[in-house]
């Protein structure tokens, strides 16, 4: 009877390549702001300074966790720790997002 599926030398060597992938492009995914007067910075200032980081974003922020709260209330376990960690992404996003390159 033949066996189908992944072999474990398939499985080893497609771990060691994306680990190696992932250690050898550490850098290649760091993000910081732009500087004022760069091209994206005008993006960037209406994105992130007015909508995520305004009144919006914190709205945004409150309306998951009560979302989630009321989840959690209702017995769904699920719809609580989605709406938490959606909500403490958002709520620290820049520190995400510019954190990518790190970890590598």
């Amino acid at each position: 009877m033949k066996r189908h599926g992944i072999h474990k030398r398939t499985l080893f060597m497609l771990t060691l390549t994306l680990c190696s992938l992932f250690a050898m492009s550490g850098n290649a995914f760091a993000f910081t702001a732009p500087a004022q007067g760069d091209m994206w910075f005008e993006l960037y200032d209406v994105f992130y300074d007015k909508l995520v980081e305004g009144p919006l974003g914190a709205a945004c922020v409150g309306a998951m966790l009560t979302v989630g709260i009321l989840g959690a209330i209702r017995g769904s376990i699920f719809q609580f720790g989605v709406c938490s960690c959606a909500a403490a992404v958002v709520f620290s996003l820049e520190n995400v997002v510019s954190s990518l390159g790190m970890v590598a």
